[in-house]
C-alpha cells in the first residue's frame, strides 16, 4: 500500500471543502428557483402552479369522460341483464308448464321409444319417429285417458263389463 503524507491529506481536504462550497451554492440556487415555482414544468417560462392546474383540469376531464363511458357500459350491462332475466322467466314458465304435463306428447314418446330401443342396440325407424312426433295431445291428458282405459280394462276383467261408458283415446 502506498504511503499517504500529511500534505496530501491537507490538499485533499481543501479540494473537498471547495467542492462542498460549490455544491452548497448550487443547492441554494436550486432551492430559490423551486420556491419561485420554476423548473417543475416542462417549460422553464411556465410556473409550476400553472402546470399543476393544467394537470388537475386534465384529470377532471378524463374522470368525466370515464363516467360517461362507464354510464354507457352500465346501460349496456343493464339491458343485457334485463334480456337474460326475461329469457330466464320465459324458460322457467315453460319448464313449469312442462312439469305440469301441458307439453305435447310426441317428443316424450320419441324419447321413450329411442331410449327403449337403445338398450338393445337398435335404432328407431324414421316413419315411427315421424308418427310419434306428430302427436300433439298434452301429456297430462294422455295419462288421464290411459288411467281411465286401465280402470275400464280392470272392471271388464273383474266383473265382465265397465261401470262407465268406454273411454275414447284423444287421438
Amino acid at each position: 500500500m502506498p504511503r499517504v503524507t500529511k500534505d496530501q491529506l491537507q490538499k485533499r481536504v481543501e479540494e473537498l471543502s471547495v467542492e462542498q462550497c460549490r455544491l452548497t451554492r448550487e443547492n441554494d440556487e436550486l432551492k430559490k428557483r423551486i420556491s419561485r415555482g420554476y423548473d417543475r414544468s416542462r417549460s422553464p417560462r411556465m410556473p409550476a402552479a400553472n402546470s399543476q392546474a393544467n394537470v388537475e383540469t386534465t384529470c377532471k376531464a378524463l374522470n368525466q369522460v370515464k363516467l360517461w363511458q362507464r354510464d354507457a357500459v352500465v346501460e349496456e350491462q343493464r339491458a343485457e341483464i334485463q334480456r337474460l332475466q326475461t329469457e330466464l322467466d320465459r324458460k322457467t314458465a315453460e319448464n313449469e308448464r312442462l312439469l305440469r304435463g301441458e307439453g305435447p306428447l310426441g317428443p316424450v314418446l320419441v324419447h321413450a321409444y329411442t331410449t327403449h330401443l337403445a338398450r338393445y342396440g337398435l335404432s328407431p325407424g324414421e316413419l315411427q319417429v315421424r308418427e310419434m312426433s306428430a302427436r300433439t295431445c298434452p301429456v297430462h291428458m294422455h295419462l288421464t285417458t290411459l288411467s281411465e282405459v286401465l280402470r275400464d280394462v280392470t272392471d271388464f276383467s273383474r266383473i265382465g263389463r265397465c261401470h262407465a261408458r268406454p273411454t275414447q283415446l284423444p287421438y
